[in-house]
Order: structure tokens, then sequence, then C-alpha cells
């Protein structure tokens, strides 16, 4: 494995029927996107005392939409980062607009090697990239999403991404806070993708007014004091 692989939780975001949409629509959908993670990356900080460049290491636009690839720190936390940001994104579009096709989120642990691309911008590849994507387009899984939570604006969760988050989030020590936002997750589904690998997932929900902020750092107090005394 190349020494800049790195090993964390991927979170693909996916605007139904986007290229279907005309190129004013497509307009008014990718500012929306884009003002609703503005919104939502700005409530991080505030909430988790921790800066966005702590717990975001890369955002990568797609043609429908965007993959958001957490610090390596922060793997576990992507499964509530992915119901974070599409209730966020949800709430954007109810103000504005333009989202209203549905907002499909797929979260996988995996690899994703860093490059730097032609414009001299880094950019990111990798089978964890793949096998998000993979996930999120897969036609079983996405209808047993909408059948999970009514609509098209679901989250998708690899097992691989569920059990760091499973590990870092202990339903023993998080079931009551979790259970206080209306969290709920599926049965697993087996499928096969269309290149013959095999992936198990559920999905997940989660109250559509919240937003779940990561654990606060173990330095949170002198965090809290040096705020105070700026």
């Amino acid at each position: 494995m190349d020494s800049r692989t790195i090993t964390t939780d991927i979170v693909l975001v996916d605007v139904a029927s986007f290229s279907e949409l005309s190129d004013d629509e497509q307009l008014v959908t990718a500012m929306a996107i884009n003002d609703g993670i503005k919104a939502f990356l700005n409530i991080m900080p505030a909430q988790s005392l921790m800066q966005v460049s702590e717990i975001v290491l890369a955002i990568i636009p797609t043609g429908d939409g965007f993959y958001v690839i957490l610090r390596e720190e922060m793997a576990g936390y992507g499964p509530l980062f992915a119901l974070s940001l599409r209730n966020d994104l949800l709430s954007e579009s109810r103000r504005r607009g333009g989202l209203e096709r549905g907002i499909r989120v797929a979260v996988h642990y995996g690899t994703a090697l860093p490059f730097v691309d032609a414009t001299g911008k880094e950019n990111y590849v990798g089978q964890g990239l793949n096998d998000c994507e993979r996930l999120l387009r897969h036609r079983s899984i996405r209808e047993k999403a909408m059948a999970f939570v009514g609509d098209r604006n679901y989250v998708i969760v690899s097992r691989d991404a569920w059990e760091r988050f499973a590990s870092g989030f202990p339903m023993e020590e998080f079931g009551d806070f979790l259970r206080m936002l209306a969290f709920r997750f599926s049965d697993e589904y087996d499928v096969t993708d269309h290149h013959g690998r095999h992936h198990v997932a559920r999905i997940l929900d989660v109250s559509r007014l919240v937003t779940i902020p990561p654990p606060r750092p173990h330095d949170a107090p002198e965090r809290i004091r040096r705020s105070n005394r700026n």
C-alpha cells in the first residue's frame, strides 16, 4: 500500500436526477448545496470546539454531488456526519429550493490516496471512494433505503463504516442520546455490484431537525479557556 494512503470515513452526497435538470435548475441546486455545506460546517466549530480542518480532510465535487473525506481521527463519526449534512441540505432546500428530487448519501470506511491534478489542486482516488459510489448506485439498496425512510433523502452505511461507528459510539454509552434524536437503523442488506464485488450495508435515519457534532476533543477545557481569554 502506498505510504500516502489514508483509511477513513468517506461520505458521498448525490442529488437525485441532477443531470436531468435544466442549466438554471442545476445552478440553483449547486448554490443550495454550497450554502448548505457552509451552514453545516459553520456549526461544527461552535458545537464541537474543533475547526472544520480538524474534521474534514477534503471535499471533492462530482457531477451530481460531492465526496467528503473525513480526517482519519474522525473515523467512526461518518454516519452521524452524513445524517447531519443531509439534514442541513434539506433545511437549505426548504429555504431556497433546488434539492426537491432527493438527497442520497452513502458512507464507507475505506482507503483514499491523494494526488495533485493537472491544475495543481489536491484530489483523491482509491477503492474506498469506488465502494462508496457503488453502494449509492446499487438499485436494490436504493429501493430498500427509500422504503425505510419513506422518501429519497436517505443515508446508506457500509458494514465497515457501521462497525467503526459502533466502536466509537457504543450503544451502552450513547444509546439514550441517540434515541432522543429518533436515531434508527435497518437490518443489514447483502448485495453484489456489476463488478462482482460484495457489499453489506444498512440504512440509517434520525430526526431531520438535528445536527450532531463530533465528540469534543480531549483538550476541550483548554480550548474553552483560550476562547474566553480572547
